[in-house]
């Protein structure tokens, strides 16, 4: 983090309750006491027409911002030293700006020399040459130290003056291309460490403004505040000096140096002067460094740390070691659609000073707050403060909001920017500040999208749609990220695509970005892509009539169809579905698996067919039918009785079947054109006579019966004919007939019946007439009682049923039934034959139980209770009646000194008998005893055994013990018990006598073992010199602890708490004790062993030595391609082809030494280093080396004359025969002479040779001489 200061110990006054007054923007640190010191706000206007020279230059930057309709506002801020400036140099008011355009072919800048644009209003004057912009405000950042917390040699103050200009152009030429404004000013401020002559370099800060910008209505991009004035020699920093561009362009950051400007001989040109370069970034000369120790990549001086910037978010970081004043540039590159479309600069300087350690203030805050409660919670992380004091910035000034160390949550009053400020100190001696920004937005972000496969039958093509939404801005950023198990796909696109070859199950999230800053995501899991299975057998499909048959070739049960239409189709199993249909008919199907869908068709064609004829022969008043089948192929016929052709009831062309009335079969059989199995029905019916009747009627003797024929062929017309007798009562040609008799007796009745197609029936009924089964009873019932005894007083063997009037029956003859409840019950007998008889009687049930005991111990003398719960409806009478208060009461109370017996009688009042009941109760006292326990109460601080025991007195009385734990398990039955401690928060024993007497004891349990655990705050990727805490966790939030942490180096705060805070350098064991309430002490340890990558990567080249012109292959042993590499080496000329990556290959031209920055992916970061060895040949022998002979005969050795030499850049090669003709030439070293001239072989012998080589050492060769041909 950023320190502008770190305040000593010493002792200071103690610090007053005033608020400090803050005046500061985002990312301001500072000390100060808590005294009355104030952050003065001042406001400078000087004007002055007399020239001065200035040397008081700190630095500034010139932007622009679209505000639509053709206008944009110019910016200009310009930072001025107070103490070091020259008397008499003020900011210019107004400031005159420059405006060039530049020649894109010369690329010489030039003054237009006409008017461009337009000023907006009043707010500054026009010319030729440029426009003056007026000034706005000026402010005063102003830090004050106490001397006593800062090295004697440094200032206890720095002071830094503001000036903001700005003004609005409109009205542009459009026939003007590119417009470059420019502001100079002279000088630096003239005790700069880093740059030569500060005096005479002045300050230039361009802006280049664009036709495109003009016309795209850009930004310039959003930056955070410049920063702060105070560093602290050796403590690293953390400076945030980027913003976001709302536009949506890709924003760079970058060092740069900072461009000089006018000079003391004319230190305010008015116009600026023209830029002396014709590139646009170097318009005007960069600063000279201070070569020795400064430059562009280490503007601090501290090559082991220098200072960077983030590429990404423009965080700026490093180590600074040298005290002084030193002069940063920053250049902001803006890009849109891959192309940088333009560059801004800000200049700055920063102030290093010597501090003593004292307290850091620090905490943690969201940059955007977007909770639409706008709550947020102030995480304080500040190192070596015990008094605290926060302030909540609006824009109208800080407002104090609390003491306390770990503040409440604080609710925003509104939208907007706010700046949250944290005074820390430390025994009210030395204070430290830090001031954070906090942007509050509303999140309207509500993301949303559907996932969307394009393609899923060759591959997948996966599509998804985004519908999300922005209420409130719009958003800015997309970012897909596809988990495929194996891989992770990200794209930023807000329409993506990805393509698969094979099934696979995903998540998918999108995470948003907001124009407000506020983000969101959604995560849809488990989402399976198939590639949807399914095929036709043909695009027709021949089928027989009615014949289900499969149309699908191919498909996937696991998938949705959709078929149209339905009508024809058995979809039991739609992904293979039976047509079963009479008409051809095309079918359509839409397959899905919800996510991707597929639509195809087929024509199902039905084949033609002949028609059936069926036959019945036989007799029409006959039941049975015989109907013959023709048109089919002879002997394939099946005949079936339903329409689902499941009941087989006869095969062949003919069936015979019995039919009552009608029924309509069903038919199967093969067609003799189509071969299909055709399915028709027919009708069958006959014509006989269709009565339905009983074959035998019953009925009681004295009673009327009826008989009823039933015609059950509604289209029969039926008469009929009964024989004559005696117990018919009425017409004899009814269906219908009465028959009655006063006696038993059995009939045969006959009848003769003839419907209107001359069919006849004769047949005959039995009919039988019963006598009762009379049944009476009587009863047997004792007063007082609840049994009653029933008795058949009727004879007979008949079955019966009894009905005792309270929901119970009973099939015994003579049974006996209980009564739960008192009362009068009808009870009803009845037989159960054909006659029945009914018999009944009205029963009086009364009773009462007194449930007396025999015996009643009294157990110590104590009372006893006689008849508990008796009924109080009773009357009672106990004796001897002095030992009651109430004689008549239907519970007794007593108690006695002896053993007792009493007397009871009770009787009903209410029943209807004198029933009266008799009883004796005896009171026996047992002998007392007493018991006493070892320990009344038992603590325990540890695990372990201990003893419990119990005496009982007198011992002379035979007694039972029972041990119990909380849980009531019991333990133990003997006197003495060992327990574990922890098990029970409490035992009980108890002692009972051979009667029942119980003595009774709780001993209780106080068993506080103290044991807790420890979490390490990020410890699988801490690294080495990294802060982090340990937790100690597991003890109880209700109870007092007293911690005490063993000292060690790498601790910084906490040595008291169960939070502790440290850095810590490697492996490192903390130790703590910590004691609980009950006095109980533990003490544990706990091992941090921090990521130290130095000890994991090692740097390596294979091979290690080359010839010059060779390639090495450099590595990182133990490295991961995830994580980050960058390779620098000692060489003028960068001589590696990647500097990126883990693997890259060197051609070094000479020795040279490579070394690697790695930074894994938990953030740490350790470098290594490698020397290739590079070792040049000489150009000559035997290094260059023309063999004498060789041998082109094909067999694969030495066929071919070769140049030899691994050095060799250049090679010139001409061999003669011995006539002076050239045979052979080549200027390719890989191209050798294979001994074959004009096509045919040369013969063998000598041949001459002259060679010319050029190596890469820059040497040169030449060479005459001969070589051989053998044969």
């Amino acid at each position: 983090m950023i320190r502008d200061a770190l305040v000593s110990n010493s002792k200071v006054r103690e610090m007053q309750d005033t608020n400090i007054h803050l005046k500061r923007k985002s990312g301001l640190r500072r000390k100060l006491l808590r005294a009355t010191l104030v952050f003065v706000a001042m406001l400078f206007f000087w004007a002055t027409p007399v020239e001065v020279m200035a040397t008081h230059i700190v630095g500034g930057e010139l932007t622009y911002r679209c505000l639509g309709d053709g206008r944009f506002e110019i910016q200009l801020i310009v930072l001025r030293d107070c103490d070091n400036a020259q008397d008499g140099a003020v900011f210019d008011d107004p400031a005159s700006i420059g405006v060039f355009v530049r020649n894109e072919r010369t690329g010489r800048f030039s003054r237009n020399g006409k008017n461009l644009f337009d000023v907006v209003g009043g707010g500054g004057s026009l010319g030729p040459q440029g426009f003056d912009i007026p000034l706005i405000d000026t402010d005063t950042i102003q830090e004050i130290i106490p001397a006593t917390c800062l090295d004697d040699r440094q200032p206890g103050d720095l002071c830094i003056e503001r000036a903001v200009y700005r003004t609005v152009l409109h009205r542009f030429n459009r026939d003007v291309e590119d417009l470059y404004f420019v502001y100079q000013r002279c000088c630096r401020n003239q005790i700069l460490d880093n740059i030569e002559d500060p005096l005479e370099t002045g300050m230039s800060l361009m802006l280049k403004f664009s036709r495109e910008a003009r016309i795209s209505c850009n930004s310039a991009p959003e930056l955070a505040d410049f920063p702060p004035l105070y560093y602290c020699r050796g403590v690293p920093l953390e400076v945030e000096q980027g913003g976001p561009d709302i536009d949506g362009d890709s924003i760079v950051y970058r060092l740069c140096a900072p461009l000089t400007g006018a000079s003391l001989g004319t230190s305010k040109p008015q116009p600026p002067n023209v830029p002396p370069n014709n590139t646009v970034d170097s318009a005007y000369n960069p600063v000279t460094w201070v070569h020795s120790t400064y430059s562009t990549s280490d503007m601090l001086g501290n090559p082991d740390d220098p200072l960077t910037i983030d590429p990404e978010t423009g965080v700026l970081t490093g180590t600074p070691l040298i005290n002084g004043q030193f002069l940063v540039g920053i250049c902001i590159d803006e890009y849109r659609d891959g192309m940088r479309i333009n560059t801004f600069r800000r200049d700055f300087e920063m102030n290093v000073r010597s501090c003593e350690q004292g307290p850091i203030a620090d905490f943690e805050l969201p940059e955007v707050l977007c909770d639409e409660d706008r709550t947020v919670t102030f995480f304080n992380t500040s190192v070596d403060a015990d008094n605290y004091q926060w302030f909540v910035d609006s824009g109208d000034g800080p407002e104090f909001f609390t003491h306390e160390e770990d503040p409440p949550p604080y609710t925003f009053p509104d939208t907007g920017r706010y700046y949250v400020t944290l005074v820390a100190a430390l025994d009210t001696l030395c204070f430290d500040t830090l001031t954070k920004p906090i942007d509050v937005q509303i999140n309207g972000l509500i993301p949303d999208f559907d996932v969307v496969l394009d393609e899923c039958v060759d591959s997948l093509v996966l599509a998804p749609i985004d519908k999300s939404i922005d209420t409130i801005g719009h958003i800015v950023e997309w970012t897909w990220i596809v988990d495929t198990g194996d891989t992770i796909l990200v794209s930023n696109d807000s329409l993506p695509q990805w393509i698969f070859r094979d099934p696979l199950t995903i998540d998918i999230t999108l995470e948003l970005l907001s124009s407000n800053g506020c983000t969101n995501s959604l995560t849809k899991e488990n989402i399976q892509l198939n590639i949807i299975d399914f095929e036709f057998l043909g695009d027709t499909v021949e089928v027989c009539p009615f014949e289900p048959t499969e149309i699908v070739a191919q498909s996937d049960p696991g998938l949705t169809y959709t078929w149209d239409p339905v009508e024809g189709l058995d979809l039991s199993n739609p992904h293979s579905p039976l047509v079963s249909i009479d008409s051809s008919r095309l079918y359509r199907v839409a397959v899905t698996d919800g996510i991707c869908t597929l639509e195809d068709s087929v024509m199902v064609i039905v084949k033609p067919v002949s028609e059936f004829v069926f036959t019945d022969i036989a007799d029409s008043c006959d039941i049975q039918r015989i109907v013959v089948a023709k048109g089919m192929v002879p002997g394939s016929g099946n005949w079936y009785s339903d329409d689902d052709y499941s009941d087989l009831i006869g095969q062949g062309d003919t069936l015979i079947i019995d039919v009552p009335i009608s029924q309509t079969v069903y038919f199967t059989g093969i067609d003799t054109i189509s071969e299909c199995l055709i399915r028709d029905s027919v009708n069958l019916r006959s014509f006989i006579v269709n009565l339905q009747y009983q074959d035998k009627y019953d009925f009681c003797m004295g009673e009327t019966g009826i008989i009823n024929l039933v015609n059950i062929d509604p289209l029969d017309t039926v008469s009929i004919i009964w024989e004559p007798n005696d117990i018919i009562v009425g017409d004899l040609d009814q269906l219908q007939i009465e028959v009655f008799s006063d006696v038993p007796i059995v009939e045969t009745l006959y009848f003769d019946a003839v419907n209107q197609f001359g069919c006849e029936l004769r047949d005959s009924i039995v009919v039988e007439f019963h006598p009762f089964e009379e049944v009476d009873f009587e009863y047997d019932y004792r007063c007082g009682d609840s049994t009653v005894q029933f008795t058949i007083t009727t004879g007979g063997s008949f079955p019966v049923v009894w009905d005792f009037g309270d929901g119970n029956t009973s099939t015994e003859r003579n049974p006996t039934h209980t009564y739960e409840e008192e009362g009068i019950y009808t009870v009803v007998l009845r037989s159960l034959g054909f006659c029945p008889d009914t018999s009944q009687a009205e029963i009086v049930i009364n009773f009462f139980d007194i449930n007396l005991q025999d015996t009643v111990i009294s157990c110590f003398g104590e009372e006893v209770t006689l008849n508990p719960g008796g009924d109080p409806n009773l009357v009672y009478e106990w004796s001897p009646p002095e030992l009651f208060d109430d004689p008549e009461a239907a519970t007794q109370v007593v108690q006695v000194d002896e053993d007792t017996r009493v007397t009871v009688i009770v009787f009903d009042p209410d029943a209807d008998t004198t029933c009266i009941l008799f009883d004796t109760i005896d009171i026996v006292i047992p002998p007392e005893f007493e018991i006493e326990t070892s320990v009344d109460t038992l603590l325990q601080c540890e695990e372990g055994e201990f003893t419990l025991d119990v005496d009982v007195q007198p011992d002379t009385i035979p007694v039972s013990i029972v041990w119990t734990d909380d849980q009531g398990n019991v333990i133990d039955s003997t006197r003495e018990i060992v327990v574990e401690a922890g098990e029970s928060e409490f035992y009980t024993v108890v002692v009972t006598d051979e009667f029942g007497c119980q003595r009774t004891q709780v001993i209780p349990v106080i068993f506080d073992p103290l044991d807790f655990d420890f979490e390490v705050g990020a410890e699988d990727t801490l690294c080495v010199l990294e802060p982090t805490i340990i937790v100690i966790t597991g003890l109880d939030p209700d109870e007092q602890y007293i911690i005490e942490w063993m000292d060690h180096p790498s601790i910084v705060s906490g040595h008291r708490d169960d939070t502790l805070h440290i850095v810590p350098d490697g492996p490192t064991t903390y130790t703590v004790a910590v004691t609980n309430e009950a006095g109980c002490t533990e003490v544990k340890s706990v091992q941090v062993s921090p990521r130290d990558l130095s000890d994991i990567i090692i740097a390596i080249a294979i091979p290690d030595e080359i010839i010059k012109g060779e390639e090495s292959n450099l590595d990182v042993l133990n490295g991961s391609p995830f994580w980050d590499y960058t390779w620098t080496d000692t060489s003028a000329e960068l001589t590696l082809s990647d500097t990126n990556i883990k693997d890259p290959v060197a051609s070094p031209e000479k020795t040279t030494t490579y070394y690697v920055e790695v930074e894994d992916e938990y953030g740490c970061i350790a470098g290594d280093s490698v020397t290739v060895e590079v070792i040049v040949l000489p150009c000559e022998p035997p290094y260059v080396f023309l063999p004498n002979a060789f041998s082109p005969n094909g067999d694969g050795t030495n066929d071919v004359l070769y140049v030899r030499g691994v050095h060799i850049i250049k090679v010139e090669l001409m061999i003669y025969n011995r006539y002076g003709q050239k045979v052979f030439e080549t200027d390719d070293q890989e191209d050798g002479w294979d001994g074959f001239f004009d096509g045919k072989q040369a013969p063998a012998g000598a041949y001459g040779y002259h060679l010319y080589v050029m190596c890469n050492c820059g040497g040169e060769y030449v060479e005459t001489g001969s070589v051989n041909i053998v044969r």
